[in-house]
């Protein structure tokens, strides 16, 4: 996980996390979903972090409410 590392902080950043673009936004959630998947049952996040994180992937499951979207199968990936 060594190697992930720089990746992970930089994908927990905020400025991605709450970025203006909902397809980053999105793209931007897949990605750490991916992290979190990678390194569980640990989490490469500290507390704050973390909570951040959630919210936003929470807030990214609202896109499943609409299955003719362009980017309705990547609001899916998250709930795999």
């Amino acid at each position: 996980h060594e190697g992930l590392q720089s990746c992970a902080e930089a994908l927990g950043d905020a400025k991605l996390l709450r970025h203006k673009d909902p397809e980053v936004k999105l793209l931007t959630a897949c990605c750490v979903s991916d992290v979190l998947r990678i390194y569980a049952p640990d989490t490469p996040y500290s507390p704050d972090t973390l909570k951040n994180v959630f919210e936003v992937l929470i807030q990214q499951l609202n896109g499943v409410r609409d299955p003719k979207s362009g980017s309705f199968s990547r609001y899916f990936y998250l709930l795999e």
